[in-house]
């Protein structure tokens, strides 16, 4: 099993991991506002800056686990 990685929140010098997110709006989803999201590692932080679970990372007790791509 994977060891769960704590919860991100989105750094103050504009950058995930080596590259600016994307920014997205999601209306209707869950966590509905304004959202960043990394296309290098598929991190989703919302609008509050903190790493919300999306395809790619599944959040369980502890913190977040990969689910898929690459990292």
């Amino acid at each position: 099993m994977t060891t769960p990685v704590p919860p991100r929140t989105f750094p103050l010098y504009g950058r995930c991991c080596r590259r600016k997110p994307l920014r997205l709006d999601r209306p209707n989803d869950s966590p509905p506002g304004r959202c960043l999201y990394c296309d290098h590692c598929g991190r989703l932080y919302g609008p509050d800056c903190r790493q919300v679970a999306n395809w790619a990372w599944c959040e369980v007790e502890g913190g977040f686990v990969r689910t898929g791509g690459e990292e």
